[in-house]
């Protein structure tokens, strides 16, 4: 399919310009716009992009409704291991409520990716990309590295656990928990499938082996593993005393502060206690700023700025709320995390024009809107006899239903061209 995309030529120019730009801007940003795509012309074309220059391809969205929307559909177009999900959460509603487990493992797995260097296409949303990350030295130091032989003291695992957001448990059967049974320790990697029983022999891993949930039976062996934290934050018990002595040098301690640093010494609760990074870590860096090399794509700009201020108005109200002092740098407007270096794009399904933004070269895709013709198969053919100049794209859930629709074409007398045979093994 994207062979095909790629060959036509309106998507072929563009692909083709992108390519030489991002080859020349490198010591200077290239601001550049495409208008009137829709958001599955854009996924081809973001896809295109992505296998074409081999570099991170960052997509930002105004909602983190607009954002699981396009990063389940680009999972249709490319491989999972090719596609991130950094999703942010609002910013008050990620403090007064715990933050989705499922956002959260997703934000740790493109962190993960981050520290792999591998190019991904990451897809973020207003809250996202204006998200602060620890330090790279940090964010490397909190992963836990395992293999046999390695000399540790079990009280030292158990608090490097600990000291992750990993909670002790009696069985480990859900991610983020450990469990300590004599001389085995369990332990369910949030970046791990299955979790892992590490066995030992005086201060020295003896083994380390899978092992199911089901059955806690262990199903296969390996010589050496990593864990993954359980949040975005990490710091150690030698770190405490300092990081509360930050947070009182500027806070008054009021019931709120009170009980935000009883978590911090629990280590528990770290997703709703964001706005402390900076008293964590104080090189907290920019989320875009975490990625080397990488072409930054903003769908309907005007859309992320309003979504900005209004998160900007109910932070602003809730510190003076609870009487709380954070960075003032920390929650950094959308224009200043646009890259001063590389690819910078901007897309929408109008004409584009951003403020104070001079785009250098812009084009024009002349897209529309996918229908759904909810199984009116009917008005489908009537469209496309009506729209002989367009070409549509028909995708299939499945094999059966793809040669349904090119017999049903085939009898209708309208040509078509099928462009990737489905098989059992490859279901979309």
């Amino acid at each position: 399919m994207l062979n095909y995309i790629y060959q036509q030529k309106k998507y072929k120019k563009v692909i083709d310009d992108i390519v030489k730009i991002e080859g020349t801007a490198k010591s200077t940003s290239f601001c550049v716009g495409v208008d009137n795509a829709t958001d599955n012309a854009l996924l081809f074309l973001l896809a295109g992009i992505y296998k074409q220059t081999n570099k991170t391809v960052v997509y930002v969205l105004p909602t983190i409704y607009d954002a699981t929307k396009n990063y389940e559909r680009l999972m249709n177009i490319l491989s999972p291991e090719e596609v991130c999900f950094f999703p942010g959460e609002e910013p008050i509603a990620s403090v007064l409520v715990a933050s989705s487990n499922t956002y959260r493992l997703a934000r740790v797995a493109t962190i993960e990716a981050l520290l792999e260097k591998t190019p991904r296409i990451i897809v973020t949303n207003t809250e996202g990309v204006t998200r602060n990350l620890m330090s790279k030295e940090r964010l490397l130091s909190t992963l836990l590295h395992f293999q046999t032989k390695d000399i540790i003291g079990r009280d030292e695992l158990i608090e490097n656990l600990i000291t992750r957001g990993y909670k002790k448990v009696a069985i480990t059967e859900s991610p983020g928990t450990f469990s300590v049974r004599g001389s085995v320790i369990d332990i369910y990697g949030v970046n791990l499938a299955e979790p892992i029983r590490l066995s030992f022999f005086d201060d020295g891993i003896e083994s380390i082996k899978y092992f199911s949930v089901e059955t806690q039976k262990s199903n296969g062996a390996t010589d050496k593993v990593t864990i993954y934290p359980l949040y975005e934050m990490h710091y150690s018990t030698n770190e405490l005393e300092g990081i509360i002595k930050r947070v009182l040098e500027r806070n008054s301690l009021n019931e709120k502060i009170s009980q935000d640093i009883e978590s911090l010494k629990s280590f528990q609760n770290l997703d709703q206690l964001y706005m402390y990074l900076p008293y964590i870590d104080q090189n907290y860096v920019r989320f875009l700023d975490a990625i080397d090399q990488k072409i930054v794509i903003y769908n309907d700009f005007s859309r992320i700025l309003d979504k900005e201020q209004l998160n900007i108005l109910e932070t602003s109200d809730y510190f003076t709320k609870v009487d709380f002092v954070g960075d003032s740098l920390f929650y950094a407007s959308i224009k200043e995390t646009v890259p001063t270096q590389g690819l910078v794009m901007f897309v929408a399904n109008h004409s584009v024009y951003i403020e104070g933004i001079q785009l250098q070269k812009k084009w024009d895709l002349k897209t529309t809107n996918n229908y759904d013709y909810n199984n009116n198969l009917k008005h489908l053919l009537e469209d496309i006899r009506l729209n002989k100049g367009k070409t549509y794209i028909i995708t299939s859930l499945n094999e059966r239903r793809q040669d349904a629709m090119t017999d049903l074409l085939f009898t209708s007398g309208i040509p078509f061209k099928v462009i990737e045979k489905m098989t059992d093994y490859q279901q979309r």
